[in-house]
């Protein structure tokens, strides 16, 4: 991840391709219930404390790992 030279683009690396295959994933706001709202401000109500709960409280067995693999992909 990068800002552009002339500071007007955030530039990220495609995560939802691998090796020219298309990957699923799910938005962690679907995953909590999060309703749509036409704005697209819902994304931003949870802080990352209230994510690393909902991992936990999903993950159970895996839930150290799985947070351990969150704080590392939001660095």
């Amino acid at each position: 991840m990068r800002v552009s030279d002339d500071g007007a683009l955030f530039v990220m690396q495609r995560f939802d391709l691998h090796n020219g295959e298309r990957l699923g994933f799910e938005d962690m706001t679907v995953l909590m219930g999060k309703p749509r709202e036409p704005t697209g401000h819902y994304k931003y109500t949870e802080s990352y404390e209230a994510v690393a709960r909902f991992i936990a409280a999903l993950c159970r067995d895996n839930a150290l790992e799985s947070l351990q693999r969150f704080h590392r992909r939001r660095d």
